[in-house]
């Protein structure tokens, strides 16, 4: 009856182990899911790879990324552009290579900024002596948000 016991424990611990581990295997969707778009331009690769963000129902500009102040201009991580050969992006000269993109947005207008550093996790560590280009533009509503699924809304 012992024997059936301590069988009956270590068939049960197997499982519950084998359990564990499929489950860690499962990787679970993130709220800003991460994508890469790549596409060719005349002669030239060109790769975004970004965080798209969650707007869960808040306000984004203005209040969770406030007026005047750097954004990542994505989510976690760093929006990262790449570049197979030079090109020019609003009269200005651009090295083929890889830059961060972040943004200044503001009410009217919105400094866009590509960095040379690539490495930081979010805007957390920028520093404006690695900018290589800042250019203004001017923002524009969509009519629609943008929608991962029915439950999560993106901006």
């Amino acid at each position: 009856m012992k024997k059936y016991a301590i069988l009956n424990l270590l068939l049960f611990t197997l499982l519950v182990t084998d359990f564990q581990l499929v489950a860690q295997q499962i990787e679970m969707p993130q709220a800003s899911p991460s994508a890469k778009i790549a596409q060719k331009v005349g002669l030239t690769d060109v790769t975004v790879s970004y965080s798209r963000p969650s707007k869960k129902g808040r306000k984004i500009f203005g209040e969770l990324v406030p007026y005047g102040a750097i954004w990542r201009t994505g989510a976690n991580g760093a929006t990262v552009l790449s570049f197979s050969t030079d090109v020019k992006i609003q009269g200005k000269d651009v090295p083929k290579g890889q830059y961060a993109l972040y943004s200044i947005p503001d009410k009217k207008s919105w400094t866009i900024i590509l960095s040379k550093n690539t490495k930081l996790w979010g805007a957390i560590g920028y520093n404006p002596e690695e900018d290589l280009i800042r250019f203004e533009v001017s923002p524009t509503k969509t009519k629609k948000s943008m929608r991962l699924s029915k439950s999560v809304l993106l901006i």
